[in-house]
């Protein structure tokens, strides 16, 4: 875990909305990465992702509004949209002092990173895209989906499961285990200890931290809304676009990537030791390998053609 502090944004639509953020290696010269959380995420489950990434490069980690660290009051009129999400991470790189910046969206991250690269608010300059006075560079988009996704999860088996244990803690609790356990591959935490034990750790940490039910619902509907498919062409082939998706994802399954490569042609997909890894993609493997692999990407001077 690193030792970067929270620190407070207030949001600029007078709405309350106070952006909780943290950041690593400001002071580095290099392009400023964002993360994007997914569904439910805050910032915490970044580690130790974040810290890795922040070895060469100013890195940026925040929780969407009324979520983890982040807080609203009651005029906020609740209305969430991706674009939204994202225009508040924008925001948040403006106040920073940021013009130009990368972005790496995961899951409802990475569904929110597309909506702002092919918003029709956007306009290209010097081939980037510019939104908010904030320009992207480049974009990861990991174990994520153009429209509400296709899993493998039967949640309503799920929920009947759930119904049959009478005390509400406990069954809130197998619920939140269960949906933990989907962001790995069964036979993966049945043989690999080290992954059952991050398992675990993450487990506590979802136990710990603030994750409302009604902005996770909220979350849910902004997703369930966007179908981006007939937008993607606007991503200009001069932002490059990295694509991470494992062909064990249970929340978001695999096919849901060849929706983005489709519609975002310039873009390619990371080429990873084995395609046998599940959501919680940064679990699997060494934290090295993917943070060397992304600031590859990012590093990488070619010239994406005009």
């Amino acid at each position: 875990m690193s030792s970067a502090k929270t620190q407070f944004f207030d949001l600029p639509d007078s709405g309350g909305c106070r952006m909780a953020y943290r950041t690593l290696n400001s002071a580095s010269s290099r392009t400023p990465l964002f993360l994007i959380n997914g569904l439910s995420a805050v910032m915490t489950d970044w580690s130790p992702l974040f810290e890795s990434l922040a070895a060469t490069r100013p890195v940026v980690i925040s929780d969407h509004r009324a979520i983890g660290e982040s807080t609203v009051t009651e005029e906020w009129d609740q209305e969430l949209t991706l674009e939204s999400m994202g225009l508040d991470v924008l925001h948040l790189a403006s106040h920073l002092g940021y013009t130009t910046i990368d972005l790496l969206g995961f899951s409802m991250g990475g569904h929110i990173t597309q909506a702002l690269l092919s918003s029709p608010s956007a306009t290209v300059v010097d081939g980037l895209v510019s939104l908010a006075g904030v320009k992207i560079r480049k974009a990861v988009l990991s174990a994520t989906m153009t429209k509400l996704p296709r899993g493998d999860a039967n949640l309503n088996e799920l929920n009947a499961e759930a119904e049959k244990i009478p005390d509400k803690k406990q069954r809130n609790e197998f619920i939140t285990e269960q949906m933990m356990r989907l962001q790995y591959h069964p036979s993966a935490l049945d043989s690999n200890p080290t992954l059952q034990r991050k398992f675990q750790s993450r487990l506590r940490e979802v136990r710990q931290t603030s994750r409302p039910a009604w902005i996770i619902g909220l979350q849910f509907m902004a997703i369930q809304q966007a179908d981006l498919r007939k937008q993607l062409h606007r991503i200009p082939c001069t932002v490059p676009v990295l694509v991470i998706h494992g062909k064990r994802d249970r929340m978001v399954l695999w096919n849901e990537s060849e929706h983005i490569l489709t519609g975002i042609q310039h873009a390619s997909r990371l080429t990873t030791p084995d395609e046998e890894f599940a959501h919680f993609w940064y679990d699997y493997f060494d934290i090295d390998f993917w943070s060397t692999s992304i600031v590859n990407f990012l590093d990488d001077q070619t010239k994406s053609k005009l």
